[in-house]
């Protein structure tokens, strides 16, 4: 069985204390993608953006029973802290959530994309901006495409 690869994205509104994500989960065998959006309130920083998306798409791969993933994110640092294993104060709460999910996996790999090779994820954490400019209720959308 191949790895399924997921992209993930989170962008934060320093104004505002709210974030937006994405993440699109590839699934090869089914030649479709799982994607979904959502915004939270009340988040410190882009780094814990970015590590809510994460959370949250590794949560989705276990729902579909996934076993082996490859994670893509535009947040150098984050990557990087995933895969050294160091637990940064500033995500601490999100990256024990990580790390607790991870064990889920037979197999998993994070690496860094450049910003323009994450361009699905992206747009999906913006479209999940429309919602929180409108004042909307919290919502997650999904779409297989």
């Amino acid at each position: 069985m191949d790895f399924v690869r997921c992209f993930t994205d989170g962008a934060w509104q320093k104004e505002t204390l709210n974030a937006r994500i994405g993440w699109v989960i590839e699934i090869p065998n089914f030649k479709r993608k799982l994607q979904k959006s959502d915004y939270v309130v009340f988040v410190g920083s882009p780094l814990i953006a970015e590590a809510i998306a994460i959370k949250m798409a590794l949560a989705d791969a276990i729902d579909l029973e996934i076993r082996k993933l490859c994670v893509a994110s535009d947040s150098k640092s984050l990557i990087q802290t995933i895969t050294t294993k160091t637990l940064c104060p500033k995500i601490y709460g999100v990256l024990l959530d990580i790390f607790n999910l991870i064990s889920f996996f037979s197999e998993i790999r994070f690496m860094y994309v450049p910003r323009e090779a994450n361009a699905q994820a992206d747009a999906l954490a913006k479209r999940a901006l429309e919602g929180i400019e409108r004042d909307q209720p919290r919502n997650v959308r999904d779409s297989f495409s």
